[in-house]
């Protein structure tokens, strides 16, 4: 039985093709893109708040 969804061959995500970001990856960006400071985001990583 096939997945309710498939990919075409060629596209290049294949299996084993890691697509999702890391935990807190874009973190860093996405509280900038909000106005906050680097070491307002760092507090917030300190106080266990973010990952």
């Amino acid at each position: 039985m096939l997945p309710p969804i498939t990919v075409p061959a060629g596209t290049g995500r294949g299996p084993g093709t890691r697509t999702e970001p890391a935990l807190g990856e874009h973190t860093e960006a996405l509280l900038r893109a909000v106005g906050m400071t680097d070491e307002q985001g760092a507090a917030l990583r300190r106080d266990g708040v973010i990952a």
